[in-house]
């Protein structure tokens, strides 16, 4: 089976991946999800100066999440990022043309 990084690529670049695929990666990301939120609360539950501004990180993060999983994906990532859509794709290779670009500018730097 191909990487998660190789299945999200595919998908970003319109492809549809196999059902199985789409199965195991939606159960590692599922759980890569789980283990960054808990992170994150974890974190914000330390006592910090600015207690509104935590409080508030909390409440942001469980409501993101719980916003996502109540959702349809398709309508949680609007149309914007479908990545059937010449748009979507227009932008995606216009992101990858520079991210490219200050790869070889950072190598000519270091070189």
């Amino acid at each position: 089976m191909r990487t998660l990084y190789e299945i999200i690529d595919s998908a970003k670049d319109g492809e549809m991946p196999s059902h199985e695929e789409c199965y195991w990666a939606m159960l590692a990301l599922s759980n890569v999800l789980n283990m960054d939120h808990m992170h994150l609360r974890d974190e914000l539950s330390k006592p910090t100066t600015n207690e509104a501004f935590r409080k508030f990180k909390i409440d942001n993060s469980f409501y993101f999440y719980k916003g996502a999983m109540e959702k349809d994906p398709q309508v949680w990532l609007c149309p914007n990022e479908d990545p059937r859509t010449e748009e979507y794709q227009r932008r995606r290779k216009i992101g990858i043309a520079l991210i490219d670009k200050i790869a070889s500018e950072m190598e000519k730097k270091d070189g």
